[in-house]
């Protein structure tokens, strides 16, 4: 039952694997890195075309809730009654 691996053998046997290790986590990386720059670009490309969108939505509401007023207060103004002194004759 003795093992007849030497010190040297031993040491060279558990070397190799952590460099299996480091290879294999080292492609895991490179690959989680790559999905992580196309993730990235598509966020800045995506999210910055839906904001700008946003921004237009948000500014054509503004326009048409001002064009309401505007005419709410142009309706009021001319169906007011005459004040004294600026009567018209029809």
């Amino acid at each position: 039952m003795h093992s007849r691996m030497t010190i040297g053998k031993k040491l060279t046997l558990c070397f190799s694997g952590l460099i299996g290790l480091l290879i294999l986590l080292s492609f895991a990386f490179l690959s989680a890195v790559g999905s992580l720059k196309t993730r990235s670009t598509r966020l800045s490309t995506k999210t910055a075309q839906k904001m700008l969108l946003t921004a237009d939505v948000d500014t054509a509401e503004s326009d048409m809730l001002a064009w309401q007023r505007g005419m709410m207060l142009y309706t009021f103004k001319k169906s007011s009654s005459p004040r004294k002194g600026k009567r018209t004759v029809p």
